[in-house]
């Protein structure tokens, strides 16, 4: 069985210059590589017809260099900043991290996402049991909105069942929920429960061994979240970052 997970978080329009993104960047990337070194390690940054290594040593300076770099468009402080690093280490899963930040779109959600990718490793990877702190170390980066820890046969049931797309919020084997939507959710919700440095509250629904829980349970959950309003939507269009 391959492994393929995504963590992400997920937040509005926030108004944010390149050097306010570098920070955010340089600060995630700090605390990946003290989650998992033999994992989060040797990026290599990749944008349309370029790639380069990200050098070891690499400050805020250098990001903001690189974003506006590979952003030229005119209206880069409205649809945001993108770029896309990937980590490759032998006998590692593939990492790949996708951030688009610092814009206003009204319609479209800010968002940075780790994939975890391997066609020879499974959920017994010990980066797995670890998702929940890269979780947290996302949603904190970048004082997301919500966020959560899934994998395709867990989107497909969620899907079919509430009728999500990619935006909508939702709990996977974990969740991400703001500071906002925690304060909804009932004490009864079962899952292991984390507060973030923002007051928000991660609440981790996989095995104690990190692999996945049941997608019966993963539905009850979010039917208890949905239920107590913690799932919510951001107004559409979109006028905060965070709900």
């Amino acid at each position: 069985m391959a492994l393929d997970l995504t963590v992400g978080g997920v937040w509005g329009p926030r108004q944010e210059s390149p050097d306010q993104l570098a920070e955010r960047w340089l600060r995630l990337l700090r605390r990946l590589a003290k989650i998992a070194p033999e994992d989060f390690a040797g990026w290599r940054a990749e944008a349309v017809g370029q790639a380069e290594q990200v050098p070891e040593n690499a400050d805020a300076a250098w990001f903001t260099s690189y974003l506006e770099r590979v952003n030229p468009q005119d209206d880069a402080a409205t649809i945001g900043y993108s770029a896309v690093l990937v980590a490759a280490c032998p006998g590692r899963p593939i990492i790949t991290l996708s951030v688009g930040a610092g814009g206003t779109p009204q319609f479209a959600p800010q968002t940075a996402v780790i994939t975890v990718r391997s066609a020879d490793l499974n959920d017994s990877a010990p980066l797995v049991a670890r998702l929940p702190e890269v979780l947290t170390a996302i949603v904190e980066s970048w004082d997301a909105d919500w966020g959560d820890i899934a994998d395709d046969d867990l989107l497909g049931v969620l899907e079919k069942e509430y009728e999500l797309d990619n935006s909508t919020p939702r709990c996977g084997r974990a969740v991400y929920l703001s500071s906002g939507r925690r304060a909804v959710v009932p004490d009864d919700v079962p899952g292991r429960r984390s507060v973030t440095e923002n007051g928000g509250l991660v609440l981790d629904l996989g095995r104690p061994d990190g692999t996945g829980p049941d997608a019966d349970h993963v539905l009850a959950v979010n039917g208890l979240l949905r239920k107590a309003g913690a799932l919510e939507e951001l107004p559409y269009p979109m006028d905060r970052a965070k709900w």
